[in-house]
């Protein structure tokens, strides 16, 4: 009995453990902190979350004496271990399907059918791959109608693709990529809106003309950077090889798009990455009436859109935790409030937000949490 208590106390124990640093974790990848020191500090919070986690073993299980800063660690690891129960219980229990999203349909797409080889390049990629399980070559078309405010009615049923999270490092192939846009052309949508997260490598700018070049959207396409863009040595040439294929920016600034019956305001965040929009008006200079749509990278940046009165967000970066456990979810996301927009949609008063699992990842592993294209029609509303 005495073992059982004990077992069942470590595993509390554990679990605020691990709770604490993801948190930690997350919040590190919400700044923008220079790529070096968040690889370093991400390597110490790997080493303390098996340093520490071996020694609450060993004090449990052999009933190692422990200090007095050991003991208050534990119970913090407690107290950490139901918060996040209670938290997550409650999310659970009160989650509800969004009011504006009228309708939700997805349809899965195996695109490994499609390759005589997988298109993986690299040991770490190749070895990913054998993983049972993982679907970083089964993206799912995610079709959402979403009720939009000053909508003109002559606009109602209007498409968005939104793409998010390409993620070109090599590890893997163009083909993969080009399929996608395949299908998002098949959706034959009249905006496409790029989120952040294009390409991580140089060597792969050379891709950009045969993945996003042949994007096709009636209305225009348009982009904002991810903090990955911000690897590559010379972001101004990867603005150039963007806007060279027909994606226009949009960081920081108000772009008025006509559409039938009227128009509406599109705006760009890069923050906390790339400056700009921090300086972008509260109101867009003319039809206030007129819908506003945001262009992010990072869900985190919903409160700067609530400022500026935006109807639709459309975000990315979190990948939807990448590994969903099951029943549980995701556990590590790198954004400044945890889980809680990993992906899906969202109603944060008068702002609906998107946020996209994203078409791949810089480590190409998804479990339980599958690629994703997103399709938006927006509705009169």
């Amino acid at each position: 009995m005495m073992k059982l208590v004990a077992g069942l106390e470590l595993l509390i124990v554990l679990v605020g453990h691990l709770a604490i640093w993801c948190t930690v974790y997350n919040q590190l990848h919400a700044t923008a902190w220079p790529r070096p020191s968040r690889k370093l500090l991400e390597k110490i919070i790997y080493a303390v979350i098996l340093v520490i986690g071996f020694l609450l073993v060993r004090q449990t299980w052999f009933a190692v004496s422990v200090s007095t800063m050991q003991a208050i660690y534990r119970w913090f690891c407690i107290v950490a271990a139901i918060a996040v129960t209670v938290r997550w219980l409650y999310r659970r229990s009160t989650a509800r399907t969004p009011s504006r999203l009228i309708e939700h349909r997805r349809r899965p797409r195996d695109l490994r059918r499609d390759f005589a080889q997988p298109p993986v390049n690299g040991i770490q990629a190749r070895w990913l791959n054998l993983i049972p399980g993982n679907e970083i070559f089964k993206p799912v078309v995610e079709y959402k109608s979403i009720a939009l405010r000053g909508l003109p009615r002559e606009s109602d049923g209007l498409r968005i693709a939104q793409l998010s999270d390409l993620h070109f490092t090599g590890k893997i192939g163009i083909e993969y990529f080009q399929r996608i846009v395949a299908l998002c052309n098949e959706a034959n949508p009249d905006l496409v809106l790029l989120t952040g997260d294009v390409v991580d490598k140089a060597h792969c700018l050379g891709w950009l003309q045969s993945t996003l070049g042949q994007v096709q959207a009636k209305l225009g396409r348009f982009y904002v950077l991810g903090n990955h863009d911000r690897r590559l040595n010379d972001v101004s040439e990867l603005r150039r090889a963007i806007e060279a294929t027909g994606f226009q920016p949009l960081n920081g600034r108000w772009h008025n798009l006509a559409i039938p019956g009227g128009s509406l305001w599109l705006c760009g965040n890069e923050l906390p990455w790339f400056r700009g929009a921090e300086s972008l008006s509260i109101d867009p200079p003319s039809d206030l009436d007129a819908s506003r749509i945001l262009v992010a990278h990072t869900p985190d940046q919903f409160r700067w859109a609530q400022s500026r009165k935006i109807d639709l967000m459309l975000a990315g970066h979190c990948h939807g935790g990448q590994i969903r456990l099951p029943l549980i979810g995701p556990i590590v996301t790198p954004s400044r409030y945890g889980i809680r927009f990993s992906s899906g949609v969202f109603e944060l008063d008068q702002l609906t937000m998107l946020v996209s699992r994203g078409i791949s990842a810089d480590d190409p592993i998804r479990l339980n949490c599958p690629p994703e294209l997103t399709l938006i029609e927006l509705r009169c509303g």
